[in-house]
């Protein structure tokens, strides 16, 4: 089985899923998305093969991790939210508006908070449903950037200025257990020349 962050670009996933076919025809690929550290864990509880995404934050013995790539996170809101509005907006602004903050699904650990700022959030397990509640000026996001380009392209969106601290990338972590793999078809995904995967 094959688990993937929702941070991963879909053109990504579906260049990796097309390659993976062409050159094991016969095998049957299981894939699941999941966010954040969930990806990880489904490798370390071993639901998972390999996993392509958020890693584990501390070192498990028996998991390897590879750094494979990054995706750029923007803030951005609806076009007639007032941070969109205000830009650019004074120091702290955000921290007065709602949050819209991606954290994995039941019965995953969250983790720790990364790039919240604001004491008023929704969190939720969903990219798609947090993309919609942008959007419709529910709240302000950190969103993976090739998620949002069509909507800052038209304008339904805009990424704003805060000057707090720039949001760091989300890396992505080929996450893989370091027993020998028994199946070929697992074994370019696991190995370390995934490096040369491109995400952004």
């Amino acid at each position: 089985m094959l688990v993937v962050d929702v941070m991963l670009p879909t053109t990504r996933l579906v260049d990796a899923v097309q390659a993976f076919e062409a050159t094991f025809p016969t095998v049957k690929l299981r894939l699941h998305v999941e966010a954040l550290t969930a990806v990880g864990q489904m490798v370390q509880a071993g639901v998972a093969n390999i996993g392509i995404g958020g890693g584990l934050h501390t070192t498990e013995s028996g998991l390897e991790q590879i750094h494979v790539g990054d995706v750029e996170m923007i803030p951005v809101a609806a076009s007639n939210h007032p941070l969109a509005r205000g830009n650019p907006n004074p120091p702290g602004a955000a921290r007065r508006y709602r949050q819209l903050i991606l954290t994995v699904r039941s019965p995953f650990s969250e983790g720790q908070d990364m790039g919240v700022f604001s004491a008023d959030g929704w969190r939720m397990a969903d990219l798609g449903a947090k993309h919609a509640l942008l959007l419709a000026g529910r709240g302000w996001g950190n969103m993976p950037e090739p998620s949002v380009c069509a909507d800052l392209a038209s304008r339904q969106a805009a990424s704003f200025g805060c000057n707090f601290r720039k949001c760091a990338a989300a890396r992505i972590l080929c996450t893989r257990s370091i027993a020998p793999i028994a199946h070929p078809a697992l074994q370019p995904l696991g190995s370390s020349k995934s490096s040369s995967i491109k995400t952004r």
